[in-house]
């Protein structure tokens, strides 16, 4: 299986929020994994969503993919273990995303860099500022902030620098839904409220390993999703890669494994696309993707959490170093550890190093 997590910024808006929250709802009181099109409908007139509106934020679910439909305009629809993560995240974990910083960076010959985006709720202007004037560029139109570093000394100050811009977190419980209260700006035309945060997520296929050169064929031919303006594959151009690659089972069967593994849906009865998900995982795989994912808190015990996204593929080495230095899984896929400030700064020394001594690693 290959496993990944990779930190995500988005614009979410109110209605569409409250729409997944009564998709959330359902399934915690119906305790299953399906809910039908109706259904659909009716929590969205509950908020007052016209049909055309629903309609669009269930390609939207689809598109995600949170939930799937395993043959075009069924009235069934099933929840993906992605929909199930990424609505406990939204609304039932006391979130932290005022108090932690998330980043990326990428190590390789003593050369780091570091890139992290100044969501909304991390738009603080003295604490931009503090990197602005450490040498960080900034990219306005992108919210990006980002860092190139030349030695192991240099890249431990950056390190240093992140730790010391971090709030401590306060408890709350806090979903996105009030976040998005607090931060977001209405529309001209609505009284819906949109803004800029950050979230994470976990991918998993158990296929592309499997199907290596079938799914780098799909990719090529799909480029990404539709929504971004990707190409859509017919079912029976879909059966010539499979033949092409000695796929030989039911194409029906395959195209629904394919479904339910997150990386395609059904545009319409006879043509698909790549989900948001699907291209994720494939652009990953055959990217090769080393960029280590990272989120940062600090507690008010001066203790720290180090959360690092899952990359067994290509990040081997470290995802063993964090295993045998009692890092643990958290439920969003994650490795985690609280640790002390000297110990924090140890992990990302010791992680550097691995990198550097693995030099064809990246």
């Amino acid at each position: 299986m290959y496993e990944l997590g990779l930190n995500n910024y988005m614009k979410p808006n109110e209605y569409r929020f409250k729409f997944y929250k009564k998709i959330h709802n359902h399934f915690l009181k119906y305790k299953n994994k399906s809910i039908t099109r109706q259904q659909l409908y009716k929590y969205g007139r509950e908020i007052n969503m016209t049909r055309k509106w629903v309609e669009n934020e269930i390609i939207g679910c689809l598109y995600a993919p949170f939930l799937i439909e395993l043959e075009y305009n069924r009235d069934v629809f099933e929840l993906t273990y992605n929909g199930e993560q990424r609505f406990r995240n939204f609304f039932d974990y006391g979130n932290y995303i005022k108090y932690e910083m998330p980043f990326k960076m990428s190590i390789a010959n003593d050369k780091t860099k570091f890139q992290f985006f100044y969501t909304d709720s991390l738009n603080d202007e003295k604490t931009l500022s503090t990197f602005t004037e450490e040498g960080w560029s900034k990219n306005v139109s992108h919210k990006r902030l980002m860092k190139k570093t030349k030695s192991k000394i240099s890249f431990l100050d950056s390190i240093r620098l992140i730790i010391n811009s971090l709030k401590v977190y306060k408890q709350n419980q806090y979903n996105y839904l009030d976040w998005i209260n607090q931060y977001g700006k209405k529309h001209l035309t609505s009284d819906n409220r949109t803004c800029f945060l950050h979230s994470r997520f976990y991918l998993k296929s158990e296929l592309v390993d499997g199907h290596r050169n079938f799914f780098k064929e799909l990719l090529e031919f799909c480029e990404k999703p539709v929504d971004w303006n990707g190409k859509t594959i017919l079912v029976k151009q879909y059966k010539n890669i499979m033949k092409k690659n000695d796929i030989n089972i039911d194409t029906k069967e395959f195209i629904q494994t394919c479904i339910k593994d997150t990386i395609i849906r059904y545009c319409d009865y006879e043509t698909l696309t790549l989900t948001s998900t699907g291209y994720f995982i494939l652009t990953t795989y055959f990217n090769e993707l080393k960029n280590i994912q990272i989120v940062l808190r600090k507690y008010e015990d001066e203790k720290y959490e180090v959360i690092i996204g899952k990359n067994d593929k290509f990040l081997k080495e470290i995802m063993m170093y964090l295993d045998e230095n009692g890092f643990s899984d958290d439920k969003m896929g994650w490795k985690y550890k609280k640790v002390n400030r000297d110990d924090l700064i140890k992990v990302f020394s010791n992680i550097y190093d691995i990198c550097n001594v693995q030099k064809s690693f990246f």
